[in-house]
């Protein structure tokens, strides 16, 4: 097995690193953390961030908070790991 060179370890070292803090913030309420994988980046100018924020905020409750989105993927893939009810889960999945 071929040993992965320094610039393939940091997207993982990250994303293993993020999968464990996202794991920390799972609260005891029905929300789980889940990571929402949107595909490749879009091309051109946007904010990736900006994206993932307005998704969210059509599926999510105004009530909730602001605390929903944990992460924005915006380097090796367009997604984001976000705390979510099953249902919003299952309404972003439509998307």
């Amino acid at each position: 097995m071929a040993a992965l060179t320094s610039s393939a370890r940091i997207p993982l070292i990250g994303f293993i690193l993020s999968m464990l803090i996202c794991n920390c913030y799972a609260s005891s309420d029905n929300r789980q953390v889940y990571i929402v994988y949107m595909g490749n980046l879009p091309k051109g100018e946007v904010s990736i961030t900006s994206l993932h924020t307005s998704m969210l905020q059509e599926v999510v409750p105004s009530s909730v908070g602001s605390d929903v989105l944990l992460y924005s993927y915006h380097r090796s893939f367009n997604g984001f790991a976000a705390k979510l009810t099953k249902d919003e889960a299952e309404t972003l999945r439509g998307f």
